[in-house]
């Protein structure tokens, strides 16, 4: 179903939610979690991230930016840590 591109569309999941998920499925950023991923789970996400259904087969660019100033300091972001 991960690579089923009308169900993703018809889905309307945002492409950085399935980036998160891929990334939080792979372990990345975890210590001492017991799962072992399925490769081929990690690589249908990140096929479903860059198919042509998740927006970003237009080519355009994007800027993504955070404000890293002090007076971000005090709250939480939310998404990968």
């Amino acid at each position: 179903m991960l690579r089923d591109t009308d169900r993703l569309v018809r889905s309307r999941i945002h492409p950085l939610k399935v980036l998160i998920a891929q990334r939080a499925y792979a372990g990345e950023g975890r210590s001492g979690i017991g799962w072992k991923a399925d490769q081929q789970i990690v690589a249908a996400l990140e096929d479903a991230f860059i198919s042509p259904s998740s927006g970003h087969a237009d080519r355009k660019a994007r800027l993504v930016a955070l404000d890293v100033s002090g007076s971000m300091s005090d709250g939480n972001v939310a998404g990968p840590g």
